[in-house]
Formats: C-alpha cells, structure tokens, sequence
C-alpha cells in the first residue's frame, strides 16, 4: 500500500468517526474537547484531576481547558474543589448530571463497539487485534530512533 492510499483510509476513518461522535453525543450542546474532557474525568474520578492535568493530556493549552471547564461548570457539568494542600490548585469533580451522562455515553460507545466487532467476525477482529499491536509496537520503536 503507498502512502498516498494509507493516509486516505486514515482520514476517511476521523471523518466517519466523527459524524459516529456527533450520533453518540445528540443534541447536548457539548463540543469534541468538552465531551472527552467529561469522560476522562468520568474514567478517573477517583483521582483529582487539574487543568494542568488534563492540558498535558489532550495537548492543549491550560488556557484552552480553563474556557472549556468554565462552560462545563456553566451547564452543570462539573465543579471545583480546592486542594487541601495548595490553595491556588483546582481539581475538577463531576456533577450527578454529568455522571448520568457519561453513564450513557459509555454505553453507547459500548454497544457501538460490539456492534463494530460483530460485523468484523471473530477471525477479522483477532487480525485487527493483531495489526493494532504491530502498529503500537512499530510506533513505540520508532519513537526511540
């Protein structure tokens, strides 16, 4: 396969992952960054997580995940708390409304993925599987030349 073709395959892959994106998150009023931003905070809300943090994260700007929290905070999505150990530091915590949401987000992507891999049939997933690791690996490697 040239370059041309496999950079055209990845590209048709975000465009339709996103339109798949815009299907999950309806009609919410939440941008790409804000919906991610909610979920990570979903998947580690056991941990506090700070606008530092979630910059470093979604390689984004500090300044860029501070206007998306405020709207956040502004919908009802989440709050802050201030951190026992140094005043000036901000964790993010999410609302019981952002919680029921993510709870639906999460089963969408669920159900989605399952139907992606029903499609795919066993034998075609474990070669994907496979691929997937190459690719990881060839990635990692490269990263050390």
């Amino acid at each position: 396969m040239d370059a041309f073709l496999f950079d055209e395959y990845i590209k048709k892959i975000k465009e339709l992952a996103i339109k798949h994106f815009d299907r999950i998150k309806e009609d919410n009023e939440m941008s790409f960054l804000e919906v991610k931003l909610l979920m990570q905070l979903y998947k580690n809300s056991k941990e506090n997580l700070n606008a530092s943090y979630l910059a470093d994260k979604n390689r984004v700007t500090i300044a860029a995940i501070m206007h998306k929290m405020q709207s956040l905070e502004e919908k009802g999505y989440v709050y802050k708390v201030t951190s026992t150990e140094d005043t000036r530091t901000k964790y993010y915590q999410l609302t019981e409304k952002a919680i029921d949401l993510a709870n639906q987000y999460q089963r969408k992507l669920e159900n989605y993925t399952n139907r992606f891999f029903e499609y795919l049939g066993e034998k075609d997933a474990k070669v994907l599987e496979e691929i997937l690791k190459k690719i990881i690996d060839f990635m990692e490697e490269s990263t050390n030349d």
